[in-house]
């Protein structure tokens, strides 16, 4: 199958917006790898909230990725699934990529082949609404994701790694996307947030910045 990464994103937020998924998308896969066009057609009628293994819990919502089956597949794939208490479950994607929970919004790291490179994405999902908020996508050139911090107003800072030695601390919020710090000496995993600002460390110094 010969997917554009535009088609393949459109088929990720259908993967998100959907309750029973049945779209072309884009095969989240593991820290470094690059993903894969995949024809989703897997069954939502025996998952429920309670389903699967907690990855996340806030007071507010649940976590979990439960191993589901292609149509056609005899393989098992991780989907991840993201449910208010008491609602029903929204899938976010698939794979091992960085997630985080806050609140009523989920956010996951992707990465969107376009043949040429694998293009960065973060994706923030309101769970009230069931739909995609905000996203971030940046070509960094077969990124590696490593850490992923969200408020709960739906603001996110994410770590990913180039393709070449530098480390990029990213962000996304009210007032847009933007590269907040870039180097070789970024600590990737010293991102933190506390409240509504985040930390992180450049050659051993610490750095901040607000998410609005």
């Amino acid at each position: 199958m010969n997917c554009s990464g535009d088609m393949m994103r459109t088929g990720y937020v259908q993967l998100v917006q959907a309750s029973i998924v049945v779209a072309v998308g884009t095969a989240l896969v593991g820290p470094g790898s690059r993903s894969t066009p995949t024809a989703f057609a897997a069954s939502k009628a025996a998952v429920s909230c309670k389903s699967g293994t907690t990855l996340l819990a806030t007071r507010d919502a649940r976590l979990f990725r439960v191993h589901e089956r292609l149509v056609g597949q005899s393989s098992l794939l991780a989907f991840n699934y993201a449910c208010l208490t008491g609602g029903r479950p929204l899938g976010i994607g698939a794979g091992g990529n960085p997630m985080a929970l806050s609140g009523h919004f989920a956010a996951t790291s992707f990465g969107v082949d376009t043949h040429d490179a694998t293009v960065a994405e973060t994706m923030i999902v309101n769970l009230k609404t069931r739909k995609a908020t905000r996203s971030l996508r940046m070509d960094l050139g077969f990124p590696e994701f490593s850490k992923l911090v969200l408020t709960t107003t739906g603001a996110a800072a994410a770590t990913w790694r180039t393709a070449g030695p530098d480390v990029v601390v990213v962000k996304v919020d009210a007032a847009g996307q933007a590269v907040l710090d870039r180097s070789p000496g970024i600590d990737p995993d010293s991102l933190a947030l506390v409240g509504n600002r985040i930390y992180w460390t450049r050659d051993g110094l610490p750095q901040t910045a607000v998410l609005n």
